[in-house]
């Protein structure tokens, strides 16, 4: 307990980095975590809590049968366990550092428009939206809120919730309104490196809640319904995360959870308020900076008023009718034993009354060099806080092995099965959920619950070393690996010496051995400055995928920072080219892959300083047109702005002597999915349709290698450049040698020459598939050919194979030709240019305009009605209300203005406009579409009286083809029906290219 408080006292004082958490906060909380794992003051009581948390008829019955304690204040690290040992409360007093209380109180001021101060519901109850504070102060009540930093209020969020009176297991699942708030997603955002922190403490004191809440979160892409999408990345375990800020809590209980499904409160502010758990007759201090791991749908709980500051809480909860909904296992109770095995070797005794427990022993024999187990000491959990391993021995036990314990299957049983720091990234990094774990683990090794520097250091040049090794560098010290000697590429991607035969250039055309590479940027891949980066050590820089910092900073500050703006699409890659960050020495990374396979290409991995620069990217692309590719003249390059990048490319590289200029042809080229944002001229010039050699190739490859790299990309925010560098260069290795296995086999012949490759099954696939098109498309070539003009033929040949060879302009023969037909817009803009006919009035254009438009909102009110379900609720119909008045008072307008053209004819408005029966469904009944002509006069008479009360979505409105050509002949107002009759030609030209637009995006979905 000592030690835990001095680690408090220093780090009240300590500075934390404001975005991702320091080592001091994880010492803080393991060490918080044991004391109260192995405190010898546990409150248990007499209650089994399965039969606790049996319903009863009548809330007080409880009381009959169980006894409530009395433990009145609490303020130390307690945990509160059933008659069992069974979990019922985990109380962290002061887990959180003051300073990061701070930051994270800073984080939720945005938040202050968005709080919900009332409920809006009728039926919500008070008990859970809680009151707002307002204390007392000499008799009088005085409202500190007007003036309240952080506002007051609740907001409620959770990516997985249903529908108000929807919970069947058939029922959809749906996303909170609150997360659309950019506000919401912004906090969300920020506050994702504390959730994801605190998911692993979760992980550690309730195991099986935490991963029920993983398998929850994680296929979130696959069952959330959302209209539109919101694209937030829940950063938690728990489903819901409620807000509550300078508001009281009243005494209840959590109605959506579970029992075992212990609910996560987080205090946050500058209050001093106190938690009350009435079931326990307790009053816990809830001081910022608090965390109390609560069963909420058993204990009742409330934070009454408080005295001075203002409260930010967090409510974390799990939702048992989501788990339900995906088929998962409610967990059980965390067990007592279960978490001291963590930190002791527990073994089953007995009460003096004779009760079943457990206590520990010693634990020095699981890292004593035999397998001997020493005599305990006399009490062990008396001496738990001052027994230490001593470090030198624990030192001793890690020197390297002649073999590698990973690499064989005989590893010696007499010792500890060290992992290497190699193989902890790839197993645990990309889980960073279960980071705690592994830290809890070595910190039990190490001296006072703390990792010795040395440690670490022993780790790292263990892993250097056996790249070395692996690279065929750690024999020949004199042999530097140099840029990318420590990675692998693409064994796929021809490379001359390497696997191409040595006659390649008379087997195959300069198309057939083009290399083709993709370069992409990737803005989740951010890195914070450093506060002594003169401290930081790099074992393999520019050793790996990364390139070497030194020379990249000199190409930086050499070259021109040219702010070119797109003369193409708005493309965000170059508008965010002045984006700058303060705190971030990198706003991300950009890279070059191999196009057709997705393999990194060594030292090719750049930082961006503000945003996707070309001096950036033409760096990565250099280095990757230079490595291995000798004698090769041609290459394919495929950027998202290849469109922009390409045009000055040769001059900045001209004008940089830090840029090798490839000898070399490059072909630029855009891919299939971005193509679609650039503008027309661009398909045919930058299409990978028109590129020889390119294959059936789509050029987004890198976007798949960036899902799986986002993972441990904001672990490594805060890192030290050298570490960044080091587990972006372990993760790429990895990426690539799983694409090295993956790609097939081969076998060798006795004489030990290698006799055959066997593809993938895909690849096999792909080429079967790619015959049978190419004889189906031969045949309808010829087919067409036939019947077409030979001489208009050959001179089509002529310009494909022109353009082929001189590309850029030359290819623009492929782009449709043909006038597009004239807008809505510009027909209307036409006819205002137009002079004045003798039979037009002033303004007459805009008065038809403002009438098509109000028919096409009476179209789309229809469409919507047949859409309701009869009857309609209360929302609905309040909804088509306020739309029917909006029609209502454009249509008076329309026609208040119209009496000027019609020169005060009268026009009978009871024309009821026909829908078209094949877009509209069946109707129900279809009787009286077969008795609509019946000779009955009392119909007719009802129907009079419908028409004189018909809805404005059905009322006609006066413009000239209502009333007819021969009435407005006779007025002298055959102008006006010319007009329109230009307007509705637009109108239905925008109708065209609108469904033409359509049908190509269906078929370039399905």
């Amino acid at each position: 307990m000592s030690q835990l408080t001095n680690l408090q006292r220093v780090m009240a004082a300590e500075d934390l980095p404001s975005a991702s958490t320091s080592s001091s906060e994880t010492k803080l909380s393991a060490l918080t975590v044991k004391v109260q794992c192995l405190s010898p003051e546990k409150d248990v009581t007499k209650w089994d809590i399965d039969r606790f948390a049996e319903p009863r008829p009548h809330a007080a019955d409880k009381t009959k049968y169980f006894q409530y304690p009395q433990w009145g204040h609490i303020s130390d690290p307690a945990t509160v366990l059933d008659v069992h040992g069974r979990v019922m409360l985990w109380y962290l007093p002061g887990i959180i550092p003051p300073e990061r209380v701070k930051h994270l109180n800073r984080i939720h001021l945005p938040l202050k428009g968005s709080l919900v101060k009332h409920s809006k519901r009728k039926n919500e109850s008070s008990m859970r939206f809680g009151h707002r504070h307002v204390p007392e102060l000499d008799g009088r009540d005085m409202d500190p809120l007007a003036d309240a930093i952080f506002g007051h209020g609740r907001l409620m969020n959770s990516p997985a919730t249903f529908q108000q009176g929807h919970l069947r297991l058939q029922d959809k699942v749906y996303e909170s309104s609150n997360l659309k708030i950019p506000a919401v997603k912004e906090w969300l955002h920020e506050i994702s490196y504390a959730e994801e922190f605190w998911n692993s403490i979760s992980g550690l004191v309730l195991p099986d809640p935490a991963r029920v809440g993983k398998d929850v979160i994680a296929p979130k892409g696959d069952w959330v319904v959302t209209q539109p999408p919101s694209g937030t990345q829940w950063p938690s375990i728990y489903v819901g995360i409620d807000v509550i800020v300078n508001q009281e809590t009243p005494p209840h209980l959590d109605k959506v959870s579970a029992p075992s499904l212990l609910d996560l409160l987080v205090s946050l502010g500058t209050h001093d308020a106190q938690f009350h758990v009435w079931d326990l007759g307790s009053i816990f201090s809830y001081q910022p900076g608090t965390m109390i791991y609560l069963a909420g749908k058993l204990l009742h709980h409330s934070v009454p008023k408080w005295d001075k500051g203002e409260r930010i809480a967090l409510a974390h909860y799990m939702k048992d009718a989501v788990h339900n909904r995906f088929g998962l296992e409610r967990p059980s109770f965390t067990q007592q034993k279960d978490l001291l095995g963590k930190f002791y070797r527990l073994s089953p005794t007995k009460t003096r009354r004779g009760k079943l427990t457990h206590k520990e022993v010693d634990a020095r024999h699981l890292y004593s060099p035999s397998g001997s187990q020493p005599s305990p000491p006399g009490t062990p959990r008396t001496k738990a806080s001052s027994q230490h391993l001593n470090f030198s021995d624990f030192h001793d036990s890690l020197d390297i092995p002649d073999s590698d314990w990973n690499d064989v299957d005989d590893a010696p049983q007499s010792r500890r099965h060290t992992k290497s720091q190699n193989d902890y990234i790839r197993e645990w990094l990309p889980w960073r959920a279960e980071y705690l774990n592994i830290i809890m683990e070595v910190e039990q090794l190490a001296r006072g619950g703390f990792v010795s520097s040395a440690l670490k250091q022993k780790e790292v040049l263990w892993r250097d070393l056996k790249h070395r090794k692996w690279f065929g560098f750690g024999h020949d010290a004199g042999k530097d690996p140099g840029d990318g000697g420590l990675a692998l590429f693409c064994p796929a991607c021809p490379q001359p010496g390497l696997n191409l035969p040595a006659d390649w250039k008379v087997q195959y055309d300069r198309d057939t051995v083009m290399r083709q590479y993709v370069i992409d940027g990737n803005f989740t891949a951010q890195h914070m400055k450093m506060n002594k980066p003169e401290l930081d050590v790099a074992l393999s820089d520019g050793k790996g995928y990364m390139v070497s910092e030194g020379p990249y900073q000199n190409h930086l500050q050499q070259s021109l920072d040219s702010k070119e703006r797109s003369t193409c699409s708005n493309h965000r890659a170059i508008n965010t080219a002045n984006i700058n960050k303060s705190n971030l020495r990198s706003t991300g990374i950009g890279t070059t892959a191999c196009a057709q396979h997705g393999c990194f290409v060594p030292h090719t991995v750049v930082d961006f300083q503000k945003g996707e620069r070309y001096m950036n990217t033409d760096y990565s692309i250099c280095n990757a047109l230079g490595y291995g590719s000798e004698r090769i003249t041609k290459a394919l390059v495929i950027y998202d702005v290849g469109c922009q990048w390409n045009v000055n490319f040769w001059s900045r590289v001209k004008n940089s002597p830090f840029l090798l200029p490839p000898a070399l042809e490059i072909v630029p080229g855009v891919g299939k999915f971005h193509l679609a944002a650039h503008k027309l001229s661009c398909f045919p010039r930058y299409s990978l349709h028109f590129v020889k050699g390119a294959g059936h190739l789509d050029g987004e490859i890198l976007e798949t290698l960036w899902a799986p790299f986002d993972k441990i990309s904001p672990t490594a925010r805060s890192m030290t450049q050298a570490h960044r560098q080091e587990v972006y260069d372990d993760h790429m290795r990895d990426s690539n040698w799983k694409k090295l296995v993956g790609l097939g086999e081969g076998f060798f012949s006795k004489e030990g020459k290698f006799m055959q490759t066997i593809s993938v099954p895909s690849l096999l696939k792909k080429y079967k598939t790619s015959n049978k098109c190419l004889e189906e498309m031969n045949k309808a070539y010829e087919q067409l050919t036939a019947v077409l003009d030979p001489d208009k033929v050959s001179g089509w040949e002529l310009d494909a194979l022109r353009a082929e060879a001189d590309r850029g302009e030359a290819l623009d023969i492929y782009l449709l030709k043909g006038d597009k037909a004239p807008t809505f817009h510009e027909v209307q803009l036409q006819l205002m240019k137009n002079p004045k006919s003798p039979s037009g009035s002033g303004g007459s254009v805009t008065w038809l305009a403002e009438g098509l438009s109000i028919e096409d909102s009476q179209d789309q009110l229809r469409s919507e009605l047949q859409q309701l379900p009869n009857p309609m609720s209360t929302s609905q119909e309040v909804k088509i209300s306020e739309k029917r008045q909006r029609l209502s008072t454009r249509i008076e307008k329309f026609h208040s203005n119209g009496q000027a053209f019609f020169k005060g004819l009268e026009i009978d408005g009871t024309f009821i406009p026909q829908d078209d029966a094949a877009f509209c469904g069946k109707e129900e009944e279809e009787e009286e579409d077969r008795e609509f002509w019946d000779e009955d006069e009392g119909y007719w008479e009802a129907l009079e009286e419908e028409v004189e009360e018909v809805a404005y979505e059905l009322m006609s409105i006066w413009i000239p083809s209502s009333i007819g050509s021969a009435k407005l002949t006779e007025l002298g107002l055959v102008g006006l029906l010319k007009e329109e009759r230009e307007l509705r030609i637009g109108q239905a030209n925008d109708c065209l290219d609108q469904l033409r637009t359509d049908l190509g995006n269906k078929a370039m979905l399905y």
